[in-house]
């Protein structure tokens, strides 16, 4: 197996633009774990079996005991859950980014990175193709694609 590092993956907390606590996060960021407590959270999931772990794996666990946590399979489900209630999501920077040029009444938050492990996006790849100048040249791409990331967030 080969693997490469492409870039930091900065968590945020995404909800409506007009929720009740986005002025207390964007004045005291730091203070996120206490503002996640007093709302509910929604978090996309997939079919799979094996779930991998989702940007608020780790964070919700030990920041949030007393709200509500609900757990989606649609992302459609979550605006809407979003849009409805004054539910919080934690996504990563990128995802934010594209979901906020779609639904201009989505508003983010980066969480500080002191506060957080940040998670690295990573290409992993079989030990088979690793010569193959397809995968070469797919790799080479992928890397250009998250150095270009990498500089917008």
């Amino acid at each position: 197996m080969g693997s490469t590092p492409l870039f930091e993956l900065k968590r945020v907390i995404l909800c409506r633009a007009d929720h009740p606590s986005l002025s207390e996060l964007r004045e005291t960021p730091e203070h996120w774990p206490q503002i996640l407590k007093k709302h509910p959270t929604v978090s996309v999931s997939r079919f799979e079996e094996r779930d991998f772990p989702s940007m608020d794996s780790g964070l919700l666990a030990e920041s949030i005991q007393d709200s509500a946590m609900l757990r989606v399979y649609s992302i459609a489900t979550a605006l809407g859950v979003l849009k409805e209630t004054d539910a919080l999501a934690i996504c990563g920077f990128t995802g934010a980014q594209y979901l906020i040029k779609l639904v201009p009444w989505l508003s983010c938050v980066q969480i500080p990175p002191s506060e957080t492990d940040n998670p690295w996006l990573s290409l992993v790849w079989s030990q088979a193709i690793h010569d193959d100048p397809s995968a070469v040249w797919f790799r080479g791409l992928i890397k250009d694609w998250a150095k270009n990331i990498s500089k917008d967030s």
